[in-house]
């Protein structure tokens, strides 16, 4: 303004552009006197924060993180990160260790304000994971025993962050419903099969299934009785032993057998007259079989012959006993 005349003191607002001269020109003075000016301005512009870290969703194992960044603003007197105060150098720049009190989420807020009380807010959304991932596998179940050259996997699995399944090195499919299945090859004999799940952090759980593959029927002998025996007794005995890589079990005619440490088993089994047929299974624990059949035969004892048929003649001229006449029937 150029109309403001000064006697002792006055004020004039004005509206300031991007940039400013201020001319004071005085008319006449006395020697000793003196000549104020202040200049009081306004501001409304918010302080500007630029963050460098973390980047939003960040994903972090340790228990703190580090917020870095600059404000650009001509007053700016304080930054906080969650109300700590983060140290603040003369260009504006910032860094400080922030705390991550909750396993998963955990929302960070860093403020900047200025000398006239404008704020300005930033947020970032941080996970912290320190776990493993939990899992479990279902199938294959503990000691399994079958003839498959694979077999199916399956089990749950779920973590903070994203997760992957694998079973001995083989990538396996998750489904989307908390779950990862799959197959796995299984070589003749013990397979161990190590399944590891990992997070997005690295962290690791191991699983380990012993997964036998048997192909190979039981060995299955039976001593007794002969195959295409007779016999006159109303039952037999039959004997034999089994022997088996995987656990076995052992039927006579259906019924199951108690084996003893060597695999031998003892039974009678009943005839009927005629011919019987004896079928001994033995059956290990991945279902290959073995099959051992006896046929006996069991025979009644003949009656005695007709008197008529077998006495000699009698002579009734000699004398005789009758033992003597009567051994032929003995």
């Amino acid at each position: 303004p150029t109309d403001l005349v000064l006697d002792t003191s006055a004020q004039r607002v004005v509206t300031l552009a991007s940039s400013n001269t201020v001319a004071i020109k005085v008319k006449q003075s006395s020697v000793g006197n003196q000549l104020s000016i202040r200049f009081a301005a306004t501001d409304t512009t918010k302080p500007k924060i630029t963050l460098t870290a973390p980047t939003e969703n960040a994903l972090t194992g340790n228990t703190s993180i580090t917020v870095s960044g600059s404000v650009d603003d001509k007053t700016v007197t304080a930054v906080t990160v969650n109300g700590t105060n983060a140290p603040l150098d003369a260009s504006g720049a910032f860094s400080t260790s922030a705390p991550l009190g909750n396993e998963g989420q955990n929302t960070l807020t860093i403020t900047a304000i200025d000398a006239n009380g404008n704020r300005t807010d930033s947020t970032r959304t941080i996970t912290r994971d320190t776990q493993p991932p939990n899992f479990d596998v279902f199938h294959p179940i503990i000691g399994l025993v079958t003839q498959a050259s694979s077999e199916f996997t399956r089990g749950p699995v779920s973590d903070l962050t994203a997760v992957t399944v694998t079973a001995n090195g083989l990538p396996q499919a998750l489904t989307g419903d908390g779950f990862f299945q799959d197959m796995v090859p299984l070589a003749p004999g013990a397979n161990n099969i190590t399944f590891v799940a990992t997070d997005a952090l690295g962290h690791t759980s191991t699983i380990v299934r012993t997964v036998v593959r048997d192909n190979t029927a039981p060995s299955l002998n039976v001593t007794a009785p002969p195959d295409n025996s007779t016999t006159l007794a109303s039952s037999v005995t039959v004997t034999g032993s089994a022997t088996d890589a995987t656990a076995l079990g052992v039927t006579v005619n259906g019924v199951p057998m108690s084996l003893d440490g060597s695999g031998a088993f003892s039974t009678a089994v009943g005839l009927a007259e005629g011919a019987n047929v004896i079928t001994v299974v033995a059956t290990d624990a991945a279902g290959n079989t073995s099959t051992v059949v006896r046929n006996v035969t069991r025979q009644t004892e003949p009656l005695p012959p007709d008197p008529s048929t077998v006495a000699p003649p009698l002579d009734r001229t000699v004398a005789t006993t009758m033992a003597a006449a009567t051994e032929f029937l003995y």
